[in-house]
């Protein structure tokens, strides 16, 4: 006899639960905001979260692709942390980066610390809003102890257009309620 194949809504569940905690086993997390200017110009504000592993986090590179991205420019970094820009170059290909590191590398953040006010300008050619990017968390060597890619994070304003979209729809429910109770 042949067992009964499980159906589909009681295997997807915990598939999703595995996937969803071996994704969040990495290094660190590095959010990033994204923020349009007006025409195609865009400014990205990073924060990076330490989860312990590596115990000290205190340098990261993130990758912009030559295809969809042009003009980086630094327009914030914390004062502890020296970064810079390459620029995306489509001659060879190679993708542009930003690149931070701690002045005093032996400090890094521990778990549970955060360091925001990373905020890269630049020009966006891509068709959608810009997403998720590449990056990696480098040692005081600077030899690779993890990557990733970043986690969008929605402006403040789509959250408000969001809170009050949900706010609309909860009001036009209690309205139908209200008008099928009469």
């Amino acid at each position: 006899m042949q067992p009964m194949p499980l159906p589909r809504a009681r295997w997807v569940a915990p598939a999703l639960l595995t996937l969803a905690l071996a994704q969040g086993a990495s290094a660190a997390t590095i959010n990033s905001v994204f923020t349009p200017l007006g025409g195609n110009s865009w400014t990205v504000d990073f924060t990076v979260l330490a989860d312990g592993t590596p115990a000290s986090l205190s340098g990261f590179t993130v990758f912009f692709p030559e295809a969809d991205f042009s003009n980086l420019l630094v327009q914030g970094s914390p004062g502890s942390w020296d970064s810079l820009v390459a620029q995306p170059d489509t001659g060879i290909p190679a993708a542009g980066f930003f690149d931070s590191v701690m002045l005093n590398r032996s400090l890094g953040l521990t778990a549970g610390q955060s360091q925001g006010g990373f905020v890269v300008k630049f020009d966006y050619q891509g068709a959608a809003a810009p997403g998720s990017l590449q990056f990696e968390i480098t040692d005081e060597n600077f030899q690779l102890l993890a990557s990733g890619q970043t986690a969008v994070v929605p402006e403040p304003a789509t959250w408000a257009q969001l809170f009050g979209g949900l706010g609309l729809l909860a009001l036009l429910a209690r309205r139908r309620a209200d008008g099928s109770r009469s």
